[in-house]
């Protein structure tokens, strides 16, 4: 994921998410999203210029002067998660060092079912993030884990729903941006495409964002 900031705003991150972040209902990110896509045509500054006057600043400052960065930092990574027109500025202001490709549509797997069922056979992956830090992967009994650099992991459920297609269900996390983008609940859907000597090659997608992604997973 990409740096998270507003770029009028300044993001100290926190140690501790103190604030009760499930109390913002996805509904504010909706409205957020329509009014970046309402401001198409005009300057990228102007228009996140504009969801911080209209939508971010006003519901920050609700909180206690503690929690202000806190909830800032929490709605920065659910944008990232929740509006792709968000995504899409984030992407022309920051060049990825990882492997993650936007594509236009949903891309179509070369593999058989028996191929894409050996990719849990495995069990142990690596990629690179969007930083080019490398996270490590393992695949156990129907889990995914992500382990990041500095100690954290990710948990989430994995779940088969078609031959090279399957989804990961958040459970939890104690990494500082994974715990903010991702709610319990949330799924992520990936189709194994294609597989070399040192990699297979994914797509992602988010359910209802009709947006996709290829990246590597490195054996």
């Amino acid at each position: 994921m990409k740096s998270l900031l507003l770029f009028g705003l300044f993001l100290i991150i926190p140690n501790l998410v103190l604030c009760q972040t499930d109390k913002i209902d996805d509904s504010f990110f909706v409205e957020v999203c329509n009014t970046l896509i309402d401001n198409q045509g005009r300057p990228d500054n102007l228009r996140i210029d504009e969801i911080n006057k209209q939508h971010i600043i006003p519901l920050v400052k609700k909180y206690r002067k503690y929690e202000q960065q806190d909830m800032l930092y929490f709605i920065v990574a659910r944008l990232q998660r929740n509006c792709p027109e968000y995504q899409q500025i984030m992407n022309r202001k920051y060049k990825s060092k990882g492997d993650f490709i936007q594509v236009d549509k949903k891309p179509t797997s070369i593999l058989d079912k028996e191929a894409c069922k050996s990719f849990l056979e495995r069990g142990k992956y690596y990629y690179y993030e969007d930083d080019g830090e490398i996270a490590q992967l393992t695949l156990d009994k129907g889990f995914w884990e992500d382990h990041f650099k500095d100690g954290t992991y990710s948990k989430l459920k994995l779940s088969w729903i078609g031959d090279c297609e399957f989804e990961i269900e958040f459970i939890e996390s104690n990494n500082k941006l994974r715990k903010n983008i991702s709610r319990p609940g949330d799924k992520y859907r990936y189709q194994i495409l294609s597989k070399d000597n040192s990699s297979y090659i994914l797509s992602l997608e988010i359910p209802g964002n009709n947006e996709f992604h290829t990246f590597k997973l490195y054996y």
